[in-house]
């Protein structure tokens, strides 16, 4: 047999860790939301925890809408956020605002590809214009920040140790807003 061989790398159009507090609750399921409706799109979706509750499962009333909505969440084992992971990751997506501060302090660097996942949402309803697909949404964003100035951006409120009612509220914000973002970056 004789001929050149090539090594070709492949590699995921885009990775996204989602972040909250214990990785527990809100970026576990972000986590396997966006994974589930990115999936034909070859994304890579994991989470971490700016405080996490290292090696703990999602809590019962998480499991109970995410198994409501077809995804089993039991495999999830909660992580710490590092800088590691954010070196890896081409879009940082937070629950809040604070975990956002909280990210970019401990990877300065992430800057410009780290959001809140009610920023996304709100520079995708409007419009944001997003070129270079999939590769490019941390820079479409980070580009329209200057539209988002004096909005109100949501964050996703913590339901740990809430009811179940809560719990299911949260869980439909984190769907709406994450099918708001993944049909705009998939209509790229």
């Amino acid at each position: 047999m004789s001929g050149t061989w090539y090594l070709v790398a492949v590699t995921s159009p885009l990775s996204i860790v989602t972040v909250c507090t214990g990785n527990i609750c809100r970026s576990p399921a972000m986590e396997l939301l966006f994974a589930r409706q990115l999936a034909d799109a070859g994304v890579t979706v994991s989470s971490a925890g700016t405080h996490a509750m290292k090696g703990h499962g999602i809590p019962a009333p998480m499991l109970r809408c995410l198994d409501a909505d077809g995804i089993d969440g039991t495999a999830h084992l909660a992580r710490q956020y590092t800088e590691s992971i954010a070196r890896e990751a081409d879009l940082i997506v937070c629950a809040t605002a604070q975990h956002r501060a909280w990210c970019v302090r401990e990877a300065p660097f992430a800057l410009k590809r780290t959001f809140t996942l009610g920023e996304l949402a709100e520079a995708a309803r409007r419009g944001a214009p997003l070129e270079g697909g999939l590769a490019g949404v941390a820079r479409a964003v980070s580009d329209y920040r200057t539209q988002l100035a004096g909005v109100k951006l949501i964050d996703v409120p913590d339901p740990y140790y809430e009811s179940q009612d809560f719990y299911n509220e949260t869980y439909a914000l984190m769907t709406e807003l994450i099918t708001d973002v993944t049909d705009w970056m998939t209509s790229a």
